[in-house]
Formats: C-alpha cells, structure tokens, sequence
C-alpha cells in the first residue's frame, strides 16, 4: 500500500516534464504542499530507496576527491555554488516501471529538446535494468549527467535564439 507522500511523490515524478527529479526539488515540492508531514531531506530519501518498486533513486558519482576533511560550512558552500550554476549534485528520482519511459513524460518546456529527453529517459531505463551491474551504474550516472547538460546548454541556445529579432522575423516569414 502506498502513503500518501509516495502517491503525491509519483504524482510530482509525473508531472515533471523530466525524466528525472532532483531529489532536492521533490522535497522542496513536499515541504510547500505538506509542511512538516513531508519529514526531512534525509528521510524523504531512505523512504524512496526503500521503494524500489515505485521509484529509481539515482545516486551522483563521487567526486574525484575527498571533502571529507572539509568544514561543513565549505561543503555548503561549494553545493551553493554548483546550485548557483544550474547544477544539483544530490540524487535524483525517476518512477520505477513501464510508465517511466519516454511517453510517459509530461508535455515538455517552451525551447525542449524533446530527443535529448527521450535520450534521458532511455538512460533512465537501462538504470532500471542495469540496477545489480555495479560495473555498469557509473557509467549510466555519467551519461546520465552528461545528456542533461547537453540538454540545458541547447535549451538555453534555442530560447536564446528564439527570442533575437532574426528568429522572430524568420518564423513570422
């Protein structure tokens, strides 16, 4: 039997015109609609990965080095600055499933590239199926990770070229 957090989490994973959410995001969404019901970060967290018939918790890579010896306020402050730049390196969140695939995604964003998140969901499923290949995992999360950026980068050129007098006057002709 599902909660009704889990119900409104796939409610939220449905809704989003991607086919992955940071966990981040999903929490925040919680929070805003449930208040304190929604528990923490941490627990919103455990609650997915103990799920995973409802929901892929895709964890980042470690970084390549150790900021294990950093002072809490610096690794605040770093995850800020990755924040700041358009990146969120926490986990994300996909349905598990046949539904999480590329139809399944809500109707994408003004200047969407619609390949590059059926690219996306694709990876999001091999996820699925690679989930006992540890061999396999890194290398989804980085192409996971690089289709994304991809994406952003081309979505930010198409609405920037949209909104240019030229794109304006081509469309119109």
């Amino acid at each position: 039997m599902m909660s009704e957090i889990e119900q409104r989490i796939l409610t939220l994973l449905r809704s989003d015109p991607e086919p992955m959410v940071p966990l981040s995001r999903l929490h925040a969404a919680l929070v805003a609609e449930l208040g304190p019901r929604s528990g923490t970060y941490a627990q919103l967290r455990e609650r997915i990965r103990r799920r995973p018939d409802l929901f892929l918790l895709i964890e980042p890579l470690p970084t390549p080095w150790s900021d294990d010896a950093w002072p809490a306020e610096l690794r605040g402050e770093y995850e800020r600055a990755l924040h700041e730049a358009g990146l969120d390196a926490g986990p994300r969140v996909a349905i598990a499933g046949p539904d999480h695939g590329p139809l399944g995604l809500a109707a994408p964003a003004p200047g969407a590239v619609p390949v590059l998140r059926a690219l996306q969901a694709s990876l999001v499923q091999l996820w699925a199926a690679a989930a006992d290949d540890p061999q396999l995992q890194p290398e989804l999360i980085e192409a996971l990770g690089q289709a994304e950026e991809v994406r952003r980068v081309l979505e930010s050129h198409v609405v920037a070229h949209a909104s240019t007098p030229a794109a304006a006057e081509h469309d119109a002709g």
